[in-house]
């Protein structure tokens, strides 16, 4: 009777164990991905702040960007396919600032990067609307 409690313990404590060590949201665990959604002035203020090199992505309209961008920003349209291709060439270790009009295209842009493995993703919350 012991032996089959001490063998059905195991193989619970095994199943645990390995559970554990699962994917989380397309993520490790033990990888470290920073995403946060911020308002304007935290994002100009975290753009100051930077070290080194980071990329600030526009996924709006080529249309939108022309009309108004905030500056120094790359665009790369979410809904053409655009920056799905453009992302695979990136270094995923750089920070990645993301905006769009409002906020609806960059939340579905900052999820892609998040699974894609980027290490810190700077959503700006409300958008090019809110940097206005």
């Amino acid at each position: 009777m012991r032996k089959i409690l001490f063998t059905k313990s195991l193989l619970i404590l095994m199943l645990a164990l390995f559970a554990c060590d699962q994917k989380t949201n397309g993520q490790t665990q033990t990888q470290d991905v920073s995403y946060i959604k911020v308002e304007a002035e935290e994002f100009k203020s975290k753009m100051a702040s930077e070290e080194g090199d980071f990329m600030l992505v526009d996924v709006r309209t080529k249309g939108e960007y022309d009309a108004g961008a905030i500056a120094k920003a790359e665009n790369h349209d979410i809904m053409n396919g655009d920056f799905q291709k453009s992302l695979e060439g990136w270094n995923r270790s750089t920070p990645i600032y993301v905006y769009c009009a409002k906020g609806g295209r960059s939340s579905q842009a900052a999820k892609i990067l998040e699974e894609k493995g980027f290490e810190k993703i700077i959503e700006l919350k409300g958008g090019y609307s809110a940097w206005k």
